[in-house]
C-alpha cells in the first residue's frame, strides 16, 4: 500500500480538501493511504446550506474559514483530530472538551425543519475524556500500524504528476481558490444573474 507524505500543509486547509477530491478522482493503481490534518475550518457538504449548517458570525469573528468539499456534511476540524483517507482502484478519472466546545461554537444546532442535505449533528468528545490516554501521534501510529498489518508494507511516497495536476485545477481553475463555491456551492453567479436584460419596444 502506498502511503502518501508531503502532501501538503495543515494551514492550508482549501489546498488539502482540492487534494482529497483528487484521490477520489485519479483512480490510484493500488490502495492509497493519507493520514493528515487541517488547522481550524468548518468544512460542509457539496449540497449544504452554508447558513444552515455554519454560524458564519461567529467564524468570521475568529478567523475561522468555512469550506466546502465535494461530499460528506458539516465538521468542524483543528488540529485536535486526524483526518485518514483510504483511497482505492475501481473510480474512473472525473467521477465525480475544547474541541467540542468549538463544534458547538461554529456549527448550528438542528434547525427544527429538516431538509435531506443537513447533517446530522453527533456528539463529539475527545478520546481522553472516554478514557483513552492516546494523543493525536499515537493516533496516526495506530492507523499506520493497522493499515501495514492489513494491505502489507507501506510505500512512502509524494503525491505523483497527474495527482498535482488534479489538485491545481481543482484548486485553482474550479473551486477551492474560489470564495463563492465555499459559500454557495457555486463557482460563479448563476448566468441568469449576469446576463444582459432584452427588451421589447413595438
Amino acid at each position: 500500500m502506498d502511503l502518501l507524505v508531503h502532501d501538503g500543509v495543515a494551514g492550508d486547509q482549501a489546498a488539502n480538501l482540492a487534494l482529497e477530491e483528487t484521490l477520489a478522482r485519479s483512480g490510484p493503481a493500488a490502495p492509497l493511504l493519507r493520514v493528515w490534518q487541517n488547522e481550524s475550518c468548518v468544512v460542509i457538504g457539496r449540497a449544504q446550506r452554508a447558513g444552515r449548517e455554519v454560524d458564519l458570525a461567529a467564524c468570521a469573528a475568529s478567523g475561522v474559514p468555512v469550506l466546502r468539499r465535494a461530499s460528506g456534511g458539516a465538521v468542524y476540524q483543528d488540529l485536535g483530530n486526524l483526518n485518514i483517507s483510504l483511497a482505492v482502484p475501481g473510480r474512473a478519472p472525473g467521477l465525480a472538551a475544547e474541541a467540542a466546545a468549538q463544534v458547538g461554537a461554529f456549527l448550528t444546532p438542528a434547525p427544527a425543519d429538516h431538509h435531506p442535505t443537513d447533517s446530522r449533528r453527533s456528539p463529539v468528545a475527545c478520546l481522553r475524556d472516554l478514557g483513552c490516554d492516546i494523543g493525536v501521534a499515537g493516533v496516526r501510529g495506530a492507523a499506520l500500524a493497522e493499515a501495514a498489518r492489513r494491505y502489507g508494507p507501506l510505500r512512502r511516497r509524494p503525491p505523483d504528476a497527474a495527482e498535482n495536476r488534479w489538485q491545481q485545477r481543482l484548486l485553482l481553475a474550479e473551486r477551492y481558490r474560489i470564495e463563492s463555491w465555499h459559500l454557495t456551492g457555486r463557482t460563479k453567479e448563476a448566468q441568469w444573474t449576469i446576463r444582459p436584460v432584452l427588451t421589447c419596444t413595438g
